[in-house]
């Protein structure tokens, strides 16, 4: 094995010696979707073969030799047979790497949640179960829980710092489910029809089931528009349709 002392230096590792490092309970590789998985790696290994493993995106590993950053990197190489540059770095943090790969969009939110689940955080599981049992992303669910002005760098930290909490998971569950059946009656698709439905969910007298149904009678009518307020607005037209009561006014 290379001598671990090697502090900041650029070292080429043999496959031999990439098999021996060890890797770190936050990595995107273990319980990542099989597809999301087998797309990464696909380019990944493409990009391989044409370029080469360059030596400005070094394999990051602190110095008990575990993996900071480049566990699809590393594997990729070892699938080709091919050597790759590591950089050992004394003060390497899991966390720090993926938050400024994040401003590269390398790292997603769900990313940040993965990481947590691998590392075992209990809010983290309940965040992804969440997520897959209506299709969401992390930061829809979690908007879903705190209202959709909280910003993607909040989430973040939230996830990191392991400060996700829910008030009521029941009522986040069900609040979720209701998110999903109003997307499923209307046309048009997309995460600002979602964050229209969380603003106006946040009304106080607001009633889940008022809205499913005048969306059935009137769901078709609603039409493209480029701004989370213009679905509000179409949204809070058909909540009031017909009604000389139960009227609301969200703007």
């Amino acid at each position: 094995m290379f001598n671990k002392k090697k502090e900041g230096v650029l070292l080429e590792l043999s496959v031999t010696e990439l098999e021996d490092l060890t890797p770190n309970k936050s990595n995107r590789i273990d319980g990542v979707e099989n597809s999301t998985q087998r797309t990464r790696m696909t380019r990944l290994r493409n990009s391989l073969r044409q370029y080469g493993f360059k030596k400005a995106y070094p394999i990051v590993l602190n110095t008990d030799l575990e993996i900071v950053s480049g566990h699809h990197r590393t594997q990729a190489c070892i699938d080709l047979n091919m050597n790759a540059w590591v950089l050992i770095d004394p003060k390497a943090d899991v966390i720090d790497y993926a938050a400024m790969e994040s401003i590269t969009n390398k790292w997603s939110v769900n990313d940040f949640v993965k990481a947590k689940v691998n590392a075992g955080n209990k809010n983290a599981k309940i965040l992804e179960y969440l997520m897959k049992k209506f299709a969401f992303r992390a930061e829809l669910v979690m908007r879903v829980e705190a209202g959709i002005h909280v910003k993607k760098s909040e989430i973040i930290n939230i996830i990191n710092n392991d400060e996700i909490m829910f008030a009521d998971l029941n009522k986040l569950e069900t609040n979720c489910q209701h998110v999903k059946n109003v997307l499923e009656l209307i046309p048009v698709k997309g995460e600002k029809v979602a964050m229209a439905v969380i603003m106006l969910m946040k009304h106080p007298s607001y009633d889940g089931k008022i809205m499913t149904q005048k969306l059935k009678l009137k769901g078709g009518d609603l039409y493209p528009t480029p701004s989370t307020k213009g679905y509000m607005e179409q949204l809070q037209r058909f909540y009031n349709y017909g009604s000389r009561s139960n009227k609301i006014y969200f703007l």
